[in-house]
């Protein structure tokens, strides 16, 4: 079984609108929550932008994909709703960042995740090891 950091429960609450504020503050004004729950729709979309400079059926390299990939995950064309931010001081894991896109994918709500450092296996262990060392 695969490996679900504690970041998946937080995400699938913010984007529920049942995360506590009290353990998880916000750095502005909170809106209403008639406005947080509208039928707002994200400006940014998946798939090709209209009104492209690109000539329609021209000549394509090896590099560029006609098919997304067998099995792999797509989002909507649109995201509803508010867009959520999260920030984690001191670094993010890949995993995190994978629950976060899972949970994207199922709520079809964007989260736009920023970190002070991503953090790799080999990172993460070597921060445990200057910890030790201190």
């Amino acid at each position: 079984m695969r490996y679900v950091p504690g970041l998946k429960s937080i995400c699938n609450e913010l984007v529920t609108n049942q995360l506590s504020i009290e353990d998880y503050p916000s750095v502005v004004p909170m809106p209403e929550m008639a406005a947080s729950t509208g039928s707002a729709v994200s400006a940014r979309r998946r798939g090709k932008a209209e009104g492209s400079a690109r000539k329609k059926g021209g000549a394509t390299s090896k590099w560029s994909r006609t098919t997304a990939k067998q099995g792999a995950s797509k989002f909507g064309s649109t995201f509803a709703g508010a867009r959520s931010m999260l920030f984690m001081v001191g670094g993010i894991s890949f995993s995190e960042l994978r629950v976060c896109r899972e949970v994207m994918e199922k709520e079809s709500k964007e989260i736009i995740v920023g970190s002070t450092e991503f953090l790799s296996p080999e990172s993460f262990l070597q921060d445990l090891n200057s910890l030790a060392n201190q």
